[in-house]
């Protein structure tokens, strides 16, 4: 299932456990990662590169899938993804491991990507593609910083930081 950029800071992330993002946008991703999954999370949360899962395949799933006696909530952050765990996600969305939540960290994937196609038509698994931020974008974050901070500014300041 698709959720835009824009929708993602109000998406309800509890009703599912496996989710996509991907793009230029990294420090956007990072944020939302922060905000959505970490902020007062209490539970466990391990990240791997993409050739740490594809090298401890058996140990990794197996943590994903055998509930421990000592960790309620997982979260499982694997960076720098492509094509290549495909399979690793298909077994993981079938295997119902309803604890865990698990983010998958991509840079930009072609619209052929397997692994994009899957996100995208499944409706358990969610897929967020994070994008360069446009000019009306940084304005936005801009004016949001200064008037957080109470620092007046004007506007062809902001213009020329951005």
């Amino acid at each position: 299932m698709i959720v835009k950029q824009y929708q993602i800071e109000n998406f309800k992330l509890d009703k599912h456990n496996i989710y996509l993002l991907y793009g230029k946008n990294e420090g956007f991703q990072n944020e939302i990662i922060e905000k959505k999954f970490l902020k007062n999370f209490d539970g466990t949360i391990d990240k791997y590169e993409q050739e740490d899962v594809i090298n401890n395949y058996e140990e990794i799933v197996s943590s994903i899938l055998n509930k421990s006696l000592f960790e309620n909530k997982k979260i499982i952050i694997v960076n720098r993804v492509s094509d290549k765990l495909l399979n690793f996600i298909k077994y993981i969305s079938d295997s119902k491991a309803m604890d865990i939540k698990i983010i998958i960290k991509a840079g930009i994937l072609d619209k052929k990507s397997k692994l994009r196609n899957l996100f995208e038509k499944e409706k358990k698994l969610i897929c967020t593609a994070f994008y360069e931020d446009s000019n009306i974008i940084l304005n936005k974050i801009a004016i949001n910083f200064f008037s957080k901070r109470k620092i007046s500014i004007s506007n062809e300041t902001i213009n020329f930081l951005i």
